[in-house]
């Protein structure tokens, strides 16, 4: 039986106390342990309340919580492990396992010299974040209605509760005793609250073994698979080289949505193309060579694009696509049943694009393309030739789950 529990116990002035059958030492232990946590206050008050033994049912995690809470702290100063051990055994039974057990029993060993995370289960990464959520919880100024709101997710503990500060600073006498590249040492830095250290450790190579580095991989992979949305609006220049420069340089309006999945990215590209040409070219029309300066173009196709890098906001891709190509040089009239002339062909193109991220999911982007076209225009001007695009727009990229889970999990890498 532990001395000081004992102590703590034979204290207060219990006039007599029979129970009905004899205890072992090891049932004495586990009933005072239960008596502890249920009454607490006996070990500290003056007076002995009879009158709570007789009402008091079993009692509920909220009472063991805070009452363990309690006793942990003393029996952590006082160095008493077994006293300790047989508490956090008698509370994961009665209210199942929660993160201050775990907190407490990963610093018990890594004090103890004794850390093995094969002494865990697969929930290490779980426990680590739930921490780290109530540390944050505690920042905030209605700390008391999220705790009131969320008690089992927070171990039944308050909130800014001194075991808070028990374990904080035992992580931080223990960070100068072990390695800065084991185990041992990421798990301090975690009860220390040095979370972006513990975050870029829990990432970074030296980690890439354990098994909480692998459940984290597991855990981002989960929202790295995720795909993401595109769509966006700009301006542009349509400029033709060759024989089809005769039609003149033209603005372009251009619309694209689409889809990404890591470095990947494809969309379905719309373009407009306007203003007549600077001078007449011919087209056959209605079996007579035809003068026309109409001009109104468009593009309609798939462009794909694969990422070359990315560093911090800024993005290269280069870029492929196809799709029908073409402009209407004489213009019909559905009133008068007239039909117009149009020209059109296969594009084929390649290119290359910049974006600049913006925070959030939008960003800047400027593209540059060459096109492969072959308007046919047999009969009149020549129009063989090929073209070039260039375009500015603006964009929004991303998913809103993905980045928000990414975010949250702290993750460092790209996606």
């Amino acid at each position: 039986m532990n001395s000081s529990l004992l102590q703590a116990l034979c204290t207060a002035p219990v006039k007599r106390m029979v129970l009905a059958n004899p205890l072992t030492p090891m049932k004495d232990f586990l009933f005072l342990v239960w008596f502890a946590l249920v009454f607490p206050d006996v070990l500290f008050s003056q007076t002995f309340p009879i009158d709570r033994i007789i009402i008091q049912n079993t009692p509920s995690c909220d009472d063991i919580g805070r009452s363990a809470a309690s006793l942990i702290q003393t029996y952590f100063t006082g160095n008493e492990t077994d006293s300790l051990d047989m508490l956090l055994n008698y509370w994961e039974k009665e209210c199942g396992p929660n993160e201050a057990i775990l907190r407490v029993r990963i610093l018990m060993h890594i004090s103890g010299q004794s850390f093995h995370e094969e002494s865990f289960d697969s929930t290490l990464l779980r426990w680590a974040f739930r921490y780290i959520n109530r540390i944050e919880a505690s920042k905030s100024t209605d700390y008391q209605q999220i705790y009131q709101s969320n008690k089992q997710y927070f171990s039944f503990i308050p909130l800014r509760h001194s075991f808070d500060f028990l374990t904080k600073n035992m992580a931080l006498l223990l960070l100068g005793t072990v390695p800065k590249d084991s185990e041992e040492y990421l798990f301090c830095l975690l009860y220390s609250d040095a979370f972006n250290e513990f975050l870029e450790l829990l990432q970074s190579p030296v980690m890439a073994e354990t098994k909480i580095a692998g459940e984290y991989r597991k855990e981002a992979g989960r929202y790295l698979k995720l795909l993401e949305t595109s769509l966006g609006i700009g301006l542009g220049a349509w400029i033709p080289t060759g024989n089809v420069s005769v039609l003149g340089v033209h603005p372009s309006i251009d619309l694209f949505v689409g889809l990404l999945y890591k470095r990947l990215q494809a969309d379905l590209l719309m373009s407009l193309r306007f203003l007549r040409s600077p001078a007449e070219y011919t087209v056959i029309y209605n079996d007579t060579v035809t003068p026309t300066d109409h001009f109104l173009g468009g593009f309609i196709g798939i462009n794909a694009g694969v990422e070359l890098f990315r560093i911090r906001r800024h993005e290269m891709v280069v870029t492929g696509g196809f799709g029908w190509d073409g402009f209407d040089a004489i213009s019909g009239n559905s009133k008068k049943n007239e039909k117009g002339k149009t020209i059109g062909c296969l594009n084929l193109n390649l290119g290359i694009a910049y974006k600049f991220h913006f925070k959030g999911l939008s960003y800047l982007g400027f593209s540059a393309k060459y096109n492969f076209v072959n308007y046919k225009n047999p009969g009149a001007t020549d129009l063989r030739g090929n073209t070039i695009t260039l375009g500015l727009c603006i964009g929004f990229a991303g998913n809103r789950v993905k980045k928000e889970g990414l975010e949250g999990i702290g993750y460092k890498g790209r996606w």
